[in-house]
């Protein structure tokens, strides 16, 4: 039965319980967790534009699939916030909870969606692309295994595009409901912008960009400068 087949309810019960027994990626494959633990000190020291460069002597496609693993975790943990009883209330009809004048669908053949069935069946697919060894294959334990031909092309870039609808619908119809996390959406998506613009992952049709194109905008705008650096706090 589809989420979207349930009665509210039962609904919201289902998104909460996905959610919360979502586990991380990276660490099952320790060299991609040793990766993303050296983005996460790199953010630590306020260099954004270092965090997203792939280091000296490491696999560009090891680096893109350890950061696409840990984007999956964050924006795991950034919906698990949204996951809310009042909140999903409101996004029970067709084609309600997405960005104005948006709708994505599925597939062509699969009825309108709700915004937050939408982001679970991505969050869904992309959990199943990550977690498939023939894209992502485990190089710790499968000596020789290469990643496989065109994979950021073919693999990748779709995985991004769906990420960044899932913010766009996490921004339109959950900012409000974010509290103190705000802070933390807005940090994963500068982060999520900057690796995308320095791997040209960011989804190629401007229409996808429209929803939230001035954020996008001035986060282009940001990374254009010699060195990206957060704002300093004001001294009292």
């Amino acid at each position: 039965m589809s989420v979207s087949s349930r009665n509210s309810s039962e609904r919201v019960s289902v998104l909460i319980q996905t959610a919360q027994r979502r586990g991380t990626r990276n660490g099952k494959h320790k060299k991609l967790s040793s990766l993303s633990q050296r983005t996460w000190h790199v953010l630590g020291s306020e260099n954004l534009k270092e965090a997203i460069k792939c280091p000296p002597g490491e696999d560009m496609n090891e680096w893109i699939a350890a950061n696409t693993f840990d984007f999956l975790n964050e924006i795991n943990i950034l919906w698990g916030h949204c996951i809310d009883q009042e909140a999903h209330s409101r996004y029970l009809e067709p084609g309600s909870g997405f960005p104005k004048g948006v709708t994505y669908r599925w597939s062509n053949d699969r009825a309108v969606m709700t915004g937050p069935d939408y982001v679970e069946v991505a969050l869904i697919w992309i959990d199943d692309q990550c977690a498939n060894p023939d894209i992502f294959p485990d190089t710790d334990t499968n000596q020789g295994t290469n990643y496989p031909e065109n994979f950021v092309e073919i693999y990748v870039k779709k995985i991004f595009v769906k990420l960044f609808r899932i913010f766009c619908i996490i921004y339109w119809s959950y900012k409000d409901d974010m509290g103190e996390h705000l802070i933390h959406l807005n940090t994963c998506f500068r982060h999520y912008i900057y690796f995308a613009l320095e791997h040209n992952l960011l989804p190629e049709d401007e229409k996808e960009i429209m929803p939230i194109e001035d954020i996008v905008t001035r986060l282009k705008s940001d990374f254009a400068r010699k060195t990206i650096l957060p704002p300093k706090k004001d001294k009292k």
